[in-house]
């Protein structure tokens, strides 16, 4: 799963429920497995990132709504 990361743990702790997170830099989008990424998403550090593709599919869907 495409994760877009949109903030970072608070006090430099860089460990979540067992993953280490130093890797990661705010605004920078991951491909990660789909425990951590909701685990990052559900923290609120995390968001889907939809790819190009996805976004014109998207926006196509709610012209023709």
């Amino acid at each position: 799963m495409r994760i877009r990361m949109i903030k970072l743990p608070p006090n430099g702790n860089r460990d979540l429920e067992g993953f280490d997170l130093s890797r990661f830099e705010v605004g920078h989008v991951y491909e990660i497995g789909p425990r951590l990424a909701e685990l990052l998403i559900v923290c609120g550090y995390g968001e889907p990132e939809m790819r190009q593709r996805d976004r014109a599919a998207d926006r196509s869907k709610h012209r023709s709504s």
